[in-house]
């Protein structure tokens, strides 16, 4: 069974149907070597989306949803109560910040595993802004030694500096592609 992030297609074949040459007869086709190249920096961006998927946006993902129970509980108690509604106002939209980050790591992740070069740019450049903006409140405002707050609540961080420069190789393609 082919592993995930390759097509039906074979390795050495890409979009166009056409085959990739063989090692050793490289340098002697140009056009081909440069089609290769391609094919080979998209494989690499899939293989890379798919360890950023497993070993960032799952963790995050599960941390996140452990913490945002008892936190939306806290805030709604808060609110009801009214004591703390400052608290519990930041509290929420740190919450919904956090998740429209994690959204877009996971769309981010989407784009790149496949073949698919539109995506919605305002949602995730948004989602982006939002998630790195909670991770660094969370590392500037809760205690803990900085080494463990980085560690902690840098994964995000992590997945956007990744993903970012992906994307944008991802956006400049959709944009020299010719229009057929």
């Amino acid at each position: 069974m082919a592993p995930p992030w390759l097509s039906s297609r074979s390795r050495a074949e890409h979009s166009d149907g056409a085959r990739c040459p063989p090692a050793d007869d490289a340098h002697r086709n140009v056009a081909g070597s440069s089609a290769c190249s391609r094919m080979s920096n998209q494989m690499r961006a899939c293989v890379l989306a798919q360890l950023v998927g497993i070993g960032v946006i799952v963790p995050t993902m599960l941390v996140a949803l452990f913490y945002s129970v008892p936190g939306v509980m806290f805030a709604l108690e808060s609110l009801q109560a009214g004591e703390h509604v400052a608290d519990a106002v930041q509290l929420l939209l740190c919450i919904a910040g956090g998740w429209l980050g994690i959204v877009a790591l996971w769309r981010a992740y989407a784009v790149l595993s496949s073949d698919q070069l539109v995506f919605n740019k305002t949602l995730v450049w948004i989602g982006f802004s939002c998630g790195c903006l909670v991770s660094l409140l969370l590392i500037g405002n809760t205690n803990g030694s900085l080494l463990f707050r980085i560690l902690f609540f840098g994964w995000p961080l992590l997945g956007v500096a990744v993903f970012t420069p992906l994307l944008t190789r991802c956006r400049q393609g959709e944009r020299s592609a010719p229009h057929a």
